[in-house]
């Protein structure tokens, strides 16, 4: 039977291995004689203590394959001790067999190598009863440490699984999320244009529908990555703006405040956008007056702090807003702890003397451009 050089590789590997691991009892053994003899004041017989100590453990390092292989192949089928029933029956065959081989084998090379006479049934009996206990032990911790092994490593499996299918299901959430966002955006332009085509503006609304396809290519190009820079971010927000120009005349500022360098920070993409909606559905559309949302962005240690804010009359007869009531929000909050966890937090708290601030926290991360060589091109790569 052929066998690749990578088969063939790997049991030498093993077959060293056990050779190794069964050298350290047997040096053990060796050393356990020479102190004996010491101590005894006894003369040392080299070929005695060789003979008498390591084939008793090399000899296992020769019945491994087949404690292995069983160990294996047999494995209680259900729980409960009535499982391991079967197993332990088989065990114990080999086992029993094991011992016997074991203890010929030890009678073979003392009789062979002239350290005794004759073999006799008596001397057999001598060989299989003094290292019995030894070499029972010596089975149950190499049976043992397989099943051990095993287990470790059907747990390290069942582990990276799990983490997968959480992975892909997270994905799958983010994506789900993601979709739901671009109706929630189409179908609050189109209101605002129906608006302007009502009160007979034909020039605002054909602005207001150029703009609109605008915003919409930036939405489709984003290729349904679930983070992007932070000036990547602003730029969406900025074409949303541009719609909302339109629809209030004059009535909308827009202030943004952002740190120096937190340009290339990682934001999970349209965040911005629905709290910037929010900002102006709640503190700028109901009111006649001129309204202003501020966009801010900055550091905490190791945090990133992305804050909205706008100037309208906040909480109404102390009614407390729930985070996540509308579309937008619920989004958002969804969106944030599944990609962060623990690690993010969405809050919305009233202003003094007036507003509302809406604030995300978020671990602060940076992309980097990298240069490869003879090429003019720097992709990103995320850390």
């Amino acid at each position: 039977m052929y066998l690749s050089p990578e088969i063939a590789w790997r049991r030498v590997a093993v077959g060293g291995g056990l050779l190794l691991a069964w050298s350290v009892p047997a040096l053990v053994a060796l050393s356990y004689y020479y102190l004996n003899q010491t101590v005894t004041a006894q003369p040392l017989d080299w070929r005695f203590g060789l003979i008498s100590t390591l084939p008793n453990w090399y000899l296992w390092a020769l019945f491994s394959p087949l404690v292995m292989v069983l160990a294996r192949r047999v494995r209680p089928r259900g729980s409960g001790l009535s499982a391991w029933g079967p197993v332990l029956a088989a065990h114990l065959g080999l086992l029993s067999v094991l011992l016997l081989v074991h203890a010929g084998a030890n009678l073979a090379l003392f009789t062979g190598t002239g350290l005794h006479e004759e073999a006799t049934a008596s001397l057999y009996r001598v060989h299989l009863g003094v290292r019995l206990h030894s070499n029972v032990l010596a089975y149950i911790a190499l049976a043992g440490a397989v099943y051990a092994v095993d287990y470790y490593r059907q747990n390290q499996e069942r582990q990276r699984r799990a983490a997968q299918l959480e992975a892909q299901l997270a994905q799958a959430h983010l994506r789900a999320l993601r979709m739901q966002l671009n109706p929630h955006f189409l179908f609050n332009a189109l209101h605002a244009v129906g608006s302007l085509v009502r009160t007979g503006n034909a020039e605002a609304s054909v602005q207001m529908i150029g703009r609109l396809g605008a915003f919409m290519r930036v939405a489709l190009e984003s290729n349904g990555q679930q983070e992007q820079p932070l000036e990547h971010e602003l730029a969406f927000v900025r074409r949303y703006l541009e719609i909302e120009e339109i629809r209030f005349q004059g009535r909308l500022i827009v202030d943004l405040d952002i740190e120096p360098g937190l340009e290339q920070a990682l934001v999970p993409s349209l965040l911005l956008q629905p709290l910037v909606e929010n900002a102006i559905k709640h503190g700028v559309a109901p009111y006649a007056r001129t309204g202003r949302v501020r966009i801010h962005a900055a550091t905490d240690d190791d945090t990133l702090v992305l804050t909205v804010d706008d100037d309208g009359p906040g909480y109404l007869n102390g009614a407390v807003p729930q985070v996540g009531a509308g579309v937008g929000l619920a989004n958002t909050r969804d969106r944030l702890h599944t990609l962060y966890g623990a690690q993010q937090s969405f809050t919305l708290t009233p202003q003094r003397p007036q507003g509302m601030r809406a604030q995300v926290r978020l671990p602060l991360t940076y992309i980097k451009p990298v240069r490869l060589p003879h090429a003019d091109l720097q992709p990103v790569v995320l850390t």
